[in-house]
C-alpha cells in the first residue's frame, strides 16, 4: 500500500509539469508554498454512481450500475489554477444470488479503489473563460474481491471447487474526466464529476475497466 500512495504521488508531479508551462507562458508567476502550508486544503464527501464490470452480459442487465461513495483531499499545488489530491472510493455490484444462467456460476464483484488527480482549472487562469469546469487526469489502483455466489456449471460443480474459488485483483488504470464546482455558503461547496479509467494491462479483469465510467456530486469544505 505504501509503495503505491508513493507512486501516484510521483505521477501527480510528473504530470504537474504541462500546467504549469501553460501558466507561465501565459504570464502567471508560480507561488511558491510557505513552508508548512499546504494552502486551500479541501475534503470532499461523494456519492454518485459507477459503472460495473461487466455490464454488456445479459444475466447481469439488472446490475449494469451501483452506487459510489467516495472521500477526497485535495490542495492547491504551487498555483491556484492547479490542483492536486488523493481519493478512495468503494463499490459492490450488488449480485448476492444466483443469476438465471444456464451451466455456469455467478461471480459476484466488490472494489476499493485508491487514486490521485490532477485538476487544471481554465477558470482561474484565462479571465474569459466561461465554462465552470475543470479537467483533470489521475491514476488509480484498484483492489477487486471476486466471490463465487452460487450457480452449477454444465459439470455440476459449484462455488468452493479449485476452479471457482474467490479470488482478489489488484490492477492499475489511468482516469480522465470534467468536474465543476459552486460556492453554497462561506468554505462549503458543491462539486461533481463526471470520469473514465482507462485500463493499463491486457487481462480479462483490465479489459473490464474499458467501460467503467462514474458520476459524482458532493459538498466540500475548504480550509
Amino acid at each position: 500500500m505504501k509503495n503505491t500512495i508513493f507512486a501516484l504521488l510521483n505521477l501527480l508531479t510528473v504530470w504537474l509539469m504541462p500546467f504549469l508551462a501553460l501558466g507561465q507562458s501565459a504570464g502567471l508567476e508560480s507561488r511558491q508554498p510557505t513552508p508548512g502550508s499546504l494552502g486551500n486544503v479541501s475534503i470532499s464527501a461523494n456519492i454518485g454512481f459507477i459503472r460495473t464490470l461487466f455490464p454488456d452480459y445479459e444475466f447481469y442487465s439488472n446490475y449494469k450500475h451501483t452506487l459510489y461513495p467516495e472521500l477526497e483531499v485535495d490542495t492547491e499545488m504551487m498555483v491556484p489554477y492547479i490542483r492536486g489530491g488523493l481519493y478512495w472510493g468503494y463499490w459492490n455490484d450488488g449480485v448476492n444470488r444466483p443469476l438465471p444462467v444456464k451451466d455456469a456460476v455467478t461471480f459476484s464483484y466488490r472494489s476499493h479503489i485508491l487514486g490521485a488527480r490532477v485538476t487544471f482549472l481554465p477558470t482561474k487562469l484565462l479571465d474569459d473563460w466561461l465554462l465552470p469546469f475543470g479537467v483533470f487526469v489521475g491514476t488509480a489502483r484498484h483492489f477487486i474481491t471476486e466471490q463465487c455466489v452460487g450457480g452449477y456449471d454444465f459439470a455440476g460443480n459449484t462455488c468452493n471447487k479449485a476452479q471457482y474459488q474467490d479470488s482478489r485483483h489488484n490492477i492499475h488504470t489511468l482516469e480522465t474526466g470534467l468536474s465543476s464546482e459552486f460556492g453554497i455558503w462561506g468554505p462549503l461547496k458543491i462539486r461533481g464529476k463526471i470520469y473514465q479509467f482507462i485500463p493499463l494491462g491486457n487481462s480479462e479483469m483490465d479489459r473490464s475497466h474499458k467501460k467503467q465510467r462514474g458520476y459524482s456530486v458532493g459538498v466540500g469544505f475548504v480550509f
